[in-house]
């Protein structure tokens, strides 16, 4: 029993620091890097030739299939947006308020589980709308907060919960192999970004760019590697916890991030965005804890 316990608090706290470490990294290379698409692509360029490794020295059969590659491609798109949003509301955001701007996902995830004829209990739902009214309070009405960061939050937060749904299906075809799930969808990634890279002009900003400077490449490869990490810590996560701990790690995840992002870049939350950012992280883990009771049998709970 100890060494289960040990497991999953040692597999939550990678998927953690993994996570909050590589938004962290991520920020700082996008202050001298100001291209979040082509961030993204560089990112996915570290991580497929370390996802073939993986695959190479554990699987015997063939890398690359075209049935699983047609497979893949709809998970593959929404998980490339996905990341592609979330580093441009990054671009647009201060890193301690990356958390009010992404704290929609599980509203989203509400939506479309009524969609697909999921009924959400009314607990579940007025804990959505804290989580909304929190966003409102520390997003929506403060002017420090711009457009385009709220825009491509919110895309990533619905982007988000499709993934989740998206990336379930997928996997249930590839037998639960995340990395075989995950090297389609770095190959997609590359052969996608650089066309929407293009279309945001940011080749044009490269120009801008110090190539010489040593902390940038630390950051962009730093990136990179720990993309491909958090690749694997979010499977290790679930597969020792379940998606639904992983949904109250999350929640950690994020206040994490809030507390460390003003010591790590000398910003500050005023009284509204960190009121906002208490509610967002209060309504979003008293939501996982309801779906986790509801999920968990009677006589379970009763034990």
């Amino acid at each position: 029993m100890t060494s289960s316990l040990s497991r999953q608090a040692g597999a939550v706290a990678l998927y953690m620091l993994t996570s909050v470490a590589l938004v962290f990294f991520n920020k700082a290379a996008l202050r001298g890097f100001p291209c979040p698409l082509s961030l993204t692509w560089l990112q996915m360029l570290v991580t497929l030739p370390l996802v073939l490794a993986v695959r190479r020295r554990s699987h015997s059969t063939t890398l690359f299939d075209g049935a699983d590659a047609r497979a893949a491609l709809p998970a593959a798109c929404v998980y490339t947006a996905m990341v592609a949003s979330g580093n441009l509301c990054l671009h647009n955001v201060h890193a301690s308020s990356y958390q009010i701007a992404r704290s929609m996902h599980l509203i989203f995830s509400v939506v479309l589980s009524a969609l697909l004829g999921t009924r959400t209990p009314a607990a579940q739902l007025a804990a959505c709308v804290v989580i909304t009214g929190g966003y409102v309070c520390g997003a929506a009405s403060n002017a420090r907060f711009s457009s385009a960061g709220l825009l491509h939050g919110t895309a990533a937060s619905a982007l988000t919960a499709l993934n989740a749904l998206l990336t379930k299906r997928t996997l249930a075809r590839f037998g639960d192999d995340t990395w075989r799930l995950q090297q389609y969808t770095a190959a997609y990634s590359l052969l996608t970004l650089p066309a929407l890279a293009a279309a945001a002009d940011e080749p044009a900003l490269w120009r801008t760019v110090e190539l010489r400077d040593g902390a940038l490449w630390l950051c962009l490869l730093g990136g990179g590697a720990l993309g491909f990490g958090l690749s694997f810590a979010a499977a290790n996560s679930v597969k020792h916890t379940s998606p639904l701990a992983h949904m109250v790690a999350g929640s950690a995840k994020g206040a994490l991030q809030t507390v460390l992002a003003p010591a790590v870049f000398g910003t500050r939350l005023d009284v509204r965005e960190q009121l906002g950012t208490l509610v967002c992280v209060l309504g979003s883990a008293v939501f996982a804890a309801l779906r986790i009771r509801s999920a968990t049998p009677p006589k379970e709970r009763r034990e």
